[in-house]
């Protein structure tokens, strides 16, 4: 589902950002300099057309709620879907506000704590979130896409999975952990979250909801250590080093942050008028359409606006990384 793709997202954030600021902890003894170089690499990925989008769709005049823009501009929009309850129509920037509220603590918290405590701080992310989770309902509505979940302590047992994942795979004896664990874990937690899945269809009780973030997230880091241990041959060099693969890879943010707005253009403006021409609301028509609409305004946007700037952010690597 929609929910465990985003729950995936910040697994591999969480992987991917502590084995980074691992990385430059290891060959900086500056470690201000590392956070800054961290904050402006980041920023430089995020901001330009998160806010160039958001700019335009305000002068277009999108249907925000009141106030909402307030929340948009600060990467906060998970906070205001939390507060109303409600996902408003621009909410699919819910995740990028807890990333970016993620980014302004983690990157202390790994670069200024010792080795010997990282255990304790990745087991303190899911005890806060599995609380938080439960605190906030632990009832089946959380389960399935609430508002309520939007927080960022909600979803901290993702990033200190990834982030749990990231420490273990830099020492054999962590590799030897992973060896002997990691799939008798995520079997269980595919029961789980399969039991969860298809309760709704039996009416059976939803036993532990509060548990769901932290069984997708250990599913995730089971797929991600699979794709890890692929070697190099067939599979990799035509699926994980695929050029469109790549690609798409690239255009990922864009396509995320462009859907959105696109579908709202689509269904408001070009089916509504299509239909005055005798053009069909079909699915199988539209569909196709938008999806290359999203994917062509994503590479334009890669291309002539992302890449030029991400090219700056070689100036701001420590070490080799």
């Amino acid at each position: 589902t929609g929910v465990s793709a985003v729950i995936f997202f910040f697994v591999l954030s969480g992987f991917l950002i502590t084995g980074i600021l691992l990385h430059d902890k290891e060959n900086s003894d500056n470690k201000l300099l590392v956070v800054r170089n961290f904050i402006i690499r980041r920023t430089l990925r995020i901001f330009p057309i998160y806010f160039l989008l958001l700019f335009i769709v305000i002068v277009l005049d999108f249907p925000f709620e009141d106030d909402e823009r307030i929340y948009q501009a600060t990467f906060t929009s998970n906070i205001f879907a939390f507060l109303i309850n409600d996902w408003p129509k621009y909410s699919h920037t819910w995740s990028l506000g807890v990333e970016e509220q993620f980014y302004l603590i983690w990157p202390w918290l790994i670069l200024f704590l010792s080795g010997n405590h990282y255990k304790y701080l990745f087991a303190s992310c899911i005890v806060i979130a599995i609380f938080s989770f439960w605190y906030f309902g632990g009832s089946n509505d959380l389960m399935f896409g609430s508002p309520l979940t939007a927080i960022t302590t909600t979803n901290l047992a993702a990033f200190g999975v990834g982030g749990f994942y990231a420490s273990l795979v830099r020492s054999e004896n962590g590799n030897s952990v992973i060896r002997g664990s990691i799939w008798y874990i995520a079997l269980i937690s595919l029961g789980l979250v399969y039991y969860w899945k298809i309760c709704p269809y039996y009416n059976w009780p939803v036993v532990l909801p509060y548990l769901r973030i932290l069984a997708v997230s250990l599913v995730s880091i089971a797929v991600i250590h699979g794709v890890m241990q692929i070697k190099k041959g067939f599979v990799h060099s035509h699926f994980i080093e695929n050029r469109l693969v790549t690609k798409i890879g690239k255009i990922s943010y864009g396509s995320y942050l462009y859907h959105i707005p696109v579908l709202y253009f689509f269904r408001h403006h070009l089916m509504a008028r299509a239909g005055k021409f005798g053009i069909p609301d079909d699915p199988y028509l539209w569909f196709p359409l938008f999806c290359i609409a999203v994917f062509g305004i994503a590479y334009i946007s890669y291309e002539l606006i992302e890449k030029p700037i991400l090219n700056y952010k070689t100036r701001f690597n420590i070490g080799d990384s």
